[in-house]
């Protein structure tokens, strides 16, 4: 799966989009979910706060146990 993601000048997530899905929905909500709720540390251009765009791929594995 592929986020796009926009992080606001204080760190919080602003935006998020599925930009490719994971082949299952409930992942893909879960995923967004998640994001939507992070805080990251605001990045800074050159020396000011500054907003950013990311494109963040995930990838997933199941392990089975055994």
């Amino acid at each position: 799966m592929v986020l796009r993601l926009v992080i606001a000048q204080d760190g919080t997530v602003r935006r998020a989009a599925l930009l490719a899905g994971s082949g299952h929905a409930d992942l893909d909500r879960a995923s967004l979910a998640t994001v939507r709720g992070a805080h990251l540390p605001p990045a800074r251009w050159p020396d000011a706060p500054a907003e950013v765009r990311l494109r963040v791929p995930i990838r997933y594995a199941l392990e089975t146990s055994g």
